[in-house]
C-alpha cells in the first residue's frame, strides 16, 4: 500500500487544529505535516497545533512573499517527506466536524 503524506503550509492561523483534526478524521491514514514559513510565526505554529497530531517543519523565512504564493513551499515537499504521495491541504479549508 502506497504510504500518504499531508503538507498544509501555514504561518500560524488557528484554524490548523481542524485542519489537522480534518486529516486525522479520514479513512485513508496519512502522515500529516505542517510547514511553518517564516521565523516571525515560529511561535504561533507551535500555539495552533498543540496536542494535534502533525509534524512541524520550521523553515526559516515567509517563502510566500515575493508573490510566488505557497509554490515555493510545495515544490520543495517531494524532498522533506518520505511518502509515496502528497496531497496539499490549505491552512483555512477543513471538513465540517460534528
Amino acid at each position: 500500500m502506497l504510504s500518504v503524506a499531508v503538507v498544509t503550509s501555514t504561518r500560524g492561523r488557528k484554524l490548523i487544529k481542524h485542519a489537522a483534526d480534518s486529516v486525522k478524521a479520514q479513512t485513508r491514514g496519512a502522515k500529516h505535516y505542517v510547514f511553518a514559513h517564516g521565523k516571525d510565526c515560529w511561535d504561533a505554529v507551535s500555539d495552533a497545533t498543540e496536542g494535534c497530531d502533525v509534524d512541524v517543519v520550521y523553515l526559516p523565512s515567509a517563502n510566500g512573499s515575493g508573490g510566488y504564493g505557497m509554490a515555493p513551499v510545495f515544490a520543495a515537499s517531494p524532498f522533506l517527506v518520505d511518502e509515496d504521495v502528497i496531497l496539499y491541504l490549505d491552512d483555512f479549508k477543513l471538513k465540517e466536524l460534528e
